[in-house]
């Protein structure tokens, strides 16, 4: 019932405006962009942005139909943005348990995400403008994130957070 007119789709490719369903986890492998799209994600599914790899929400609206999916898990050097789309002035992201979450790299004795890549860079890992967090247990999870660089002195703040998150 949920389903009904959507398309199924492992997100391997860019997507334009349309109807897409979800119903297990995927792998995004390459960069792909979204743009004013909705998708229907399945109960328990994930969708994982591999180390690499940006993935582009513009105008999108996700949401699970009758229960929770897990959300989106960024993998060590993955990137997300999200902003408005062409027809969409918002990115709408719903009933996630954890809607975007950072994956933490094995470190003993702690599980750390590492921005230095990201620093280095000069690039955001999370981007997020005009978007609206509804109905997610968590809306971002930076989980252990280490937000500053290795060196042995600190840079100045606009320099350690390569995060962006604007009007949501």
């Amino acid at each position: 019932p949920c389903t009904n007119g959507h398309t199924n789709t492992d997100l391997s490719t860019s997507l334009s405006a349309g109807l897409y369903y979800i119903d297990t986890d995927v792998y995004v492998t390459s960069d792909i962009t979204i743009t004013d799209a909705e998708l229907l994600i399945a109960g328990n599914v994930t969708i994982y942005v591999q180390s690499g790899v940006t993935l582009t929400l513009k105008g999108v609206h996700i949401y699970g139909c009758d229960e929770m999916w897990q959300g989106i898990v960024l993998d060590q050097e993955a990137k997300i943005v999200c902003n408005a789309g062409a027809t969409h002035d918002n990115t709408l992201i719903e009933d996630a348990d954890v809607a975007i979450k950072l994956y933490p790299v094995a470190s003993f004795p702690y599980a750390i995400y590492y921005y230095d890549w990201a620093i280095s860079a000069g690039i955001n890992v999370v981007d997020i403008k005009n978007t609206i967090f509804n109905r997610n247990r968590i809306g971002i999870d930076f989980y252990m994130s280490r937000f500053y660089y290795g060196g042995t002195t600190y840079p100045t703040p606009s320099d350690y957070y390569p995060v962006e998150i604007y009007n949501t």
